[in-house]
């Protein structure tokens, strides 16, 4: 089989090529950082920089806390747990 035979990549994975990238990067975004505002962390912060493997910034009047997926879930469940609401 010649290249020019090869069956074109979105007919093998049908709806690739329409799949819209924005979403694909967003939720990649969501899953590996949080944003917050400072007052919600305070008192927290050295916790979850004792309990996870994450890099937390101050970026003005905001928190970002950056990982993992799997870090970010458990730091969002932390958060939870402690009375911080995260969108």
């Amino acid at each position: 089989m010649s290249f020019r035979d090869a069956v074109p990549f979105d007919r093998l994975i049908p709806g690739w090529a329409k799949r819209p990238a924005m979403t694909e990067v967003a939720r990649l975004r969501d899953s590996t950082q949080i944003l917050l505002p400072c007052s919600a962390v305070s008192g927290l912060r050295a916790d979850l920089e004792d309990q996870f493997t994450v890099t937390i910034r101050t970026e003005d009047s905001r928190v970002r806390i950056i990982g993992s997926p799997t870090e970010i879930k458990g730091v969002n469940d932390y958060l939870a747990r402690n009375g911080v609401a995260v969108a």
